[in-house]
């Protein structure tokens, strides 16, 4: 809720909160789902009331800023509330969850913040300063909120955050790391399914197409980057890091959206909680919790090309006194894509319950299925052999009708809080999931001759790919006060394992293919074995970390983490001759990462930070020589940070900015004493190298004026490899602005909501070699010569309208690449790789909530 100016008032919706539905079980909800929405065109069935009992109602508000507690209050309530913007700027509310009246609701939100309610003969309430702050001798009773800390976003409509469950849960500007959140609404308005469209339009992550390179599971999938490095650890809901690939197979680039509240991700090295891994980042993703109010919401979209989806979910209590909670939902999508034969159809069912055992103690069980199906483009289109740019159709895409790909992911989690005081609590957190592709790996492959147009042909490799993860992590947290300040510690352990298995065949082995009117043979070969393989990772860890107090504005963390990382693999390979079998091993134990940060409150709403933290990453794809070889020794990375952060806007709005520097040393290079070998050991290779970005982040996400959310971050990045002496990651940009921002209309507007923004980048490219010109022959047959693949710097903007039609229905038309911008959104080799940018593209969205 956004503060009114000075001595005017600002009121909350006028509703009652819904009835709980007892006894229903989350399918009765998911079954009722299509019923209510039809019932929402009526009369606002929020208007209904959602008492408990004597005038109490369930108040579920997470600790947020002020304004945003009372804005959540007035919703779950129905109170209205006059507020003076100038007293509550900047301040706090520590949230509210259990059963209250309305003013010992409202007395709790406002404890510590030196404003008190009064209510008037109308009812409605209105803020003062306390009497202790007017000079008299009354002082508020002190109120004990008890709860679990909780960083949802949802039901905000912010684009900002104040807490976050990286690093265990902790307040945004506790966290000495520059960190982005998209929220629920930002998810909402700019129409994000999949986790990659969400990090696309996250601050400092630049983007790329696994493609048909080594370590891709030939699908739809993304890999990520951040800093100039890869972004490999991924968390859910703050649980043990998790990698978000293992040689290709498990990626979650393609994950949906629905079932999520929001996005976290941390930029840098995570020193403490992912300390193995590459040193881009680490991206959270964060669960819908079911609510104690009943509520519902429903979308159903419409865009370009044939794209349909339509969301459902509900959350309530299923219990009288509301300590049992379910949430359930579906999502479905049918979508073409901009270019020929491609497209995607997917399916998701999620749900969850919380029970709370004790008052102290809740426990958190859900699942979730996600499918699809349909045919791919993951190697996008090659170019002329010598570097140069085919000038094709946006709409190309060399990929057989017959060609395939089913997926799916199951998924179970479970979670357990208990708190043995308002000190120290006890967190466990559980996740299995397992997941399937069974694809036809058809690809067109190859650089076309700039005389004779040919060079490209059609290669398959059916494949089945499985993998399970395993996810374990608990934690102990805790306060101490001492010398007048309160200190905190935390003392945990986690584990995680992912086991991987491919059968691999292949069909067609060069079949030409006429880049420019292509015509495919009309189903695939009949599959040959080629190939067996099995992957196991295992990680164990433990780590600490204290945060002291040196005072009430300054605080030291320092920690560390202790783990112990293995690898295997073996796999069987076709050769003409029966099948060779090969063993990689690889451990590395007791590796010991510290941790160390430093933060000052150098005003009330802004904090200046320091950190230092390390990881490191085995390289188990390659060995160290004689043959058949050894593990080489891990990479190591070393991230220095700091940064200022600040809340402002009146605490409605985050401000961050930060300058690194990560030195990455260690990394594989061949070792020219030995002849290279392929296959089962990969040798050899040495440790050598010094890697370093450097770079500057700036971001400011939140409502910087009534009715106007934004979200603005730019970043700066200058990478290089010391030893080569020329650029790392060429593919980062070294500039990268991303912008969104939408304002509702004052007034008598007030239905109708503006919205838009850009993604702009500086110059890209790939190094490569093309075939060079041979004379004698007439032909581009010679030999091969260094080759930059070059995307120039671009701008993409997106636009959307949203009208209100009531307090329950919206509509809302999204725009992207309003100016219709061609461009590469990835840029690869003369024989693949090479991915357009979609075109204009429209989204048409209906949105009720109930």
């Amino acid at each position: 809720m956004a503060p009114a100016s000075p001595q005017t008032s600002h009121t909350s919706s006028k509703r009652r909160p819904a009835p709980r539905l007892a006894r229903l079980t989350p399918l009765a909800y998911a079954l009722l789902l299509p019923a209510v929405g039809l019932a929402a065109w009526g009369p606002d069935v929020r208007a209904q009331a959602a008492t408990v009992a004597n005038g109490m109602i369930r108040y579920d508000i997470p600790a947020s800023s002020l304004d945003q507690a009372l804005s959540r209050y007035g919703a779950q309530s129905g109170v209205q509330i006059a507020v003076n913007g100038e007293l509550t700027a900047g301040l706090r509310s520590a949230g509210l969850k259990g059963e209250y009246g309305a003013s010992a609701a409202l007395s709790a939100l406002l404890a510590g913040t030196g404003l008190e309610a009064i209510r008037d003969t109308s009812g409605e309430y209105s803020l003062r300063r306390a009497a202790r702050e007017q000079g008299g001798v009354t002082q508020l009773a002190p109120v004990t909120v008890s709860g679990y800390g909780d960083s949802s976003t949802e039901g905000s409509g912010s684009y900002a955050a104040s807490r976050v469950s990286l690093a265990k849960g902790q307040e945004l500007r506790e966290v000495p790391h520059s960190v982005t959140v998209i929220t629920r609404q930002r998810i909402e308005d700019q129409n994000l399914t999949t986790l990659s469209d969400v990090l696309d339009k996250t601050t400092g992550l630049t983007l790329q197409r696994a493609g048909n390179s080594a370590g891709s599971s030939l699908g739809n999938d993304t890999n990520f980057y951040s800093r100039g490095f890869a972004v490999s650890n991924v968390q859910i809901d703050g649980g043990a890091p998790m990698e978000s690939a293992m040689n290709g197979f498990g990626s979650i680039s393609q994950i949906d959206m629905a079932q999520y509240d929001h996005v976290e991700f941390l930029r840098g090295v995570d020193g403490l909680f992912s300390s193995t891994g590459d040193p881009g980042g680490t991206v959270n993703l964060v669960r819908k919790r079911a609510k104690a109010e009943t509520q519902g919401s429903f979308s159903s979209s419409i865009g370009s090309w044939n794209n349909y989806r339509v969301e459902g979910d509900i959350t309530g209590a299923l219990n009288a006194s509301a300590t049992l909670r379910g949430r359930a939902g579906v999502a479905y999508q049918d979508r073409d894509y901009f270019y020929d034969t491609a497209k995607m159809r997917t399916r998701l069912v999620y749900g969850s319950l919380e029970f709370d055992l004790t008052p102290q103690t809740l426990l958190t069980l859900g699942a979730s299925y996600q499918d699809g199906d349909g045919i791919p483009d993951f190697a996008g289109l090659p170019r002329y052999s010598n570097g140069a740019d085919l000038g094709l159709s946006r709409k190309t895409a060399l990929i057989p009708p017959w060609a395939y790909t089913h997926d799916s992911t199951r998924e179970v989690y479970a979670k357990l809080e208990h708190r043995f005081n308002d000190k120290w609590s006890v967190n466990a957190n559980a996740l299995y999931s397992t997941m399937r592709r069974d694809h036809s790996g058809a690809y067109g492959y190859g650089g076309v001759d700039p005389i004779s147009g040919q060079g490209n042909y059609l290669y398959t490799f059916p494949e089945v790919n499985d993998m399970n993860r395993l996810a374990l992590d608990v934690n102990v947290k805790g306060a101490v006060d001492a010398f007048g300040l309160r200190h905190t510690f935390m003392l945990g352990a986690d584990y995680q394992r992912g086991k991987a298995d491919s059968s691999q065949y292949y069909g067609y082995q060069g079949e030409p293919v006429n880049v420019f009117n292509p015509v495919w043979p009309a189903a695939d070969l009949e599959a040959t074995p080629l190939k067996d393989s099995y992957y196991t990772t295992e990680k164990r860890a433990f780590y600490g970390m204290a945060r002291f107090s040196l005072t009430e504005a300054t605080h030291l963390i320092a920690g560390g983490r202790y783990s112990n990382y293995s690898y295997k693999s073996d796999s069987w390979e076709t050769n003409g001759s029966g099948y060779r079998s090969g063993l990689r091993h690889l451990k590395e134990s007791d590796v010991f990462t510290p941790y160390v940060g430093l933060t000052y409150d150098v005003l009330e709403d802004w904090t200046v930070y320091a950190s230092y933290a390390e990881t490191f990453k085995p390289q188990y794809m390659q060995r160290k020589g004689p043959e058949p070889g050894t593990p080489l020794d891990a990479v190591k990375a070393k991230n220095y940070e700091l940064g200022l952060k600040g809340e402002v806007f009146g605490g409605r709005a985050n401000a961050t900015f930060a300058v690194y520097r990560i030195e990455q040393t260690g990394a594989a290079a061949e070792d020219p004493r030995y002849p290279r070998s392929w296959g089962a050991f990969n040798c050899c290779y040495i440790n050598q190298g010094k890697i370093v970005s450097e770079g500057f982040e700036a971001e400011l996400a939140g409502e910087v004026a009534p009715g106007w959310q934004l979200s603005a971050g730019y970043t700066y990045n200058h990478n290089a490899d010391k030893q080569a002496k020329e650029s790392f990651s060429t593919i980062t940009p070294r500039h990268m602005i991303k912008l969104w921002s939408t304002y509702r209309l004052p007034d008598g507007l007030n239905a109708w909501s503006l919205g838009g923004g850009v993604t702009a980048q500086s110059a890209t490219f790939v190094r490569g070699t093309a075939t060079a010109y041979n004379a004698a022959t007439g032909q581009w047959d010679g030999e091969d010569v260094p080759f930059k693949f070059s995307q120039a710097g671009y701008a993409v903007w997106g636009a959307r309208v949203d009208y209100r039609i009531n307090p329950q229905w919206s509509v809302a038309l999204n725009v992207n690449n309003l100016f219709d911008k061609h461009y590469y959104s990835g840029v690869g080799t003369s024989a693949s790789g090479n991915f357009y940018g979609e075109p204009r593209s429209y989204y048409l969205t209906l949105r009720g909530t109930f």
